[in-house]
């Protein structure tokens, strides 16, 4: 139960990041890294692109998903891991 609504607060995190841009900017700041290598405007799209991770993070662990997909990536990254 508890990680439906963690992830229920990460979709209306992520959606409300794509959603109002502008809003996170200003709170965030710009990013200079963003800037560069996605020209102008690249500090929205930066938190657009997170905010959509964020979101397909939250449906991941609304459905129960996000449990295979973190032992998926442990496993390749610790040799040997074992579900518990």
């Amino acid at each position: 139960m508890q990680q439906q609504i963690i992830g229920l607060i990460a979709i209306g995190v992520g959606f409300s990041m794509v959603y109002k841009t502008r809003g996170w900017t200003e709170f965030l700041g710009r990013n200079d890294w963003a800037e560069d290598k996605l020209g102008p405007g690249g500090t929205q799209l930066f938190y657009k692109l997170i905010g959509t991770g964020i979101c397909i993070l939250g449906i991941f662990g609304v459905t129960g998903i996000l449990d295979g997909f973190v032992y998926g990536i442990a496993s390749t990254v610790f040799i040997g891991a074992k579900p518990q």
